[in-house]
């Protein structure tokens, strides 16, 4: 947990350090964690450590599913690096803090230059949605 705390602290400077060009993002997802189906709603920070080619996010939202009994909410704390490859699509890897922690492989494809279609694959986590850039 202090290692995560840690990551999360150095990423907070990280984009700190380059407000210029950093935005505002928000996601909407569809997404399965632990064999429980819900959505993710969430925010994030976004900023380029090398521009036009690599950027870093950090962010955090809840995930909305059927629990046992009913409706639960859980909060979640997320880290990504992506890769743009040709301004065709991104590449990247994250780790989503929610209870546990999971990483996963995700991917970003524009649809218009504020809207992209974004994926992401892990072990026990799947999610596929919009983010909006702003």
């Amino acid at each position: 947990m202090k290692r995560f705390l840690a990551l999360g602290c150095a990423a907070f400077g990280i984009c700190l350090a380059t407000p210029a060009a950093a935005q505002i993002s928000a996601e909407g997802n569809v997404a399965k964690l632990d064999g429980d189906w819900g959505g993710e709603i969430g925010l994030g920070y976004d900023a380029p450590l090398v521009p036009g080619l690599v950027d870093f996010s950090i962010g955090g939202g809840t995930f909305i599913h059927d629990g046992q009994d009913d409706t639960e909410v859980d909060l979640y704390a997320r880290a990504e690096a992506k890769a743009s490859v040709a301004d065709t699509f991104a590449l990247g890897a994250g780790a989503r803090f929610g209870g546990d922690l999971d990483f996963y492989g995700t991917v970003e494809v524009p649809l218009s230059p504020l809207l992209k279609l974004k994926g992401n694959v892990g072990a026990d986590y799947f999610a596929a949605g919009l983010r909006f850039g702003f």
